[in-house]
């Protein structure tokens, strides 16, 4: 019957992208995605490597409605492309609950573009990395190694590292290291570093550059960009 089908129309246009596993020793080069919704968490499990060149994330976290995804990196998550977009973890989500942990030894990066963006003010999210969150480019339109300045829920959290792991890293070479959510935690026990530049972000301080803004010209680029944000053992060093 008609209303049946267009029930079950609805019901699969409403899937969230599910889980997946990437096992150890094995090598994807398309990007990812995963979602959840009320009563659906899914989780992503890395354990191999996601390596993608192209202009897409490696992993997008997509649109949904309630729910919990989970991103269980303890392997590579990269994006080696160099355009502006190119992020290695991107979550376009408004509604979720969203946990990335990256465990010891285990790497999240980009070169273009944020290694993550958090890009929606809705989701709550935790960020727990006992690894390395590396954004690699050096140029003046290079991103942050994580960009969460567009969330604005309670209850966001930033980890890095343990009492017992002084090991874990979040770096940046050309912009800030961390541009952090409104009134979130971060607990440090690593490193958060930028490697930028003064003024790399203020394009007239370049040949051919236009006019900055105060919000483009961090001086330097600063391990992290504080806006509204509490932490506690907060050990931020920058270059």
């Amino acid at each position: 019957p008609l209303p049946l089908i267009l029930a079950l129309q609805s019901a699969f246009a409403a899937a969230p992208a599910p889980g997946f596993t990437v096992d150890a020793g094995t090598v994807v080069n398309a990007g990812q995605s995963i979602g959840s919704a009320t009563g659906i968490d899914n989780t992503a499990t890395v354990d191999g490597t996601i390596s993608v060149s192209n202009g897409d994330p490696a992993i997008t976290v997509t649109s949904s409605a309630g729910g919990t995804v989970t991103i269980n990196n303890n392997g590579t998550i990269e994006n080696t492309n160099g355009d502006e977009n190119a992020r290695g973890i991107y979550s376009k989500s408004n509604t979720n609950t969203l946990i990335i942990n990256n465990a010891a030894g285990a790497t999240i990066s980009a070169i273009g573009d944020d290694a993550i963006k958090i890009g929606k003010a809705g989701a709550q999210f935790t960020i727990n990395n006992q690894g390395t969150i590396w954004q690699k480019g050096t140029g003046v339109d290079a991103g942050q190694a994580l960009d969460m300045a567009d969330g604005a829920a309670a209850g966001t959290k930033l980890i890095n590292g343990s009492a017992t792991n002084s090991a874990a890293l979040i770096r940046a070479d050309g912009a800030d290291a961390i541009n952090p959510a409104s009134n979130m935690d971060i607990l440090n026990y690593g490193t958060i570093i930028s490697n930028g530049m003064v003024n790399t972000k203020c394009r007239d301080a370049v040949p051919g550059g236009t006019a900055c803004k105060d919000s483009d010209a961090p001086s330097p680029a600063d391990a992290i960009d504080i806006d509204t944000v509490s932490y506690t053992h907060l050990r931020a060093h920058e270059t």
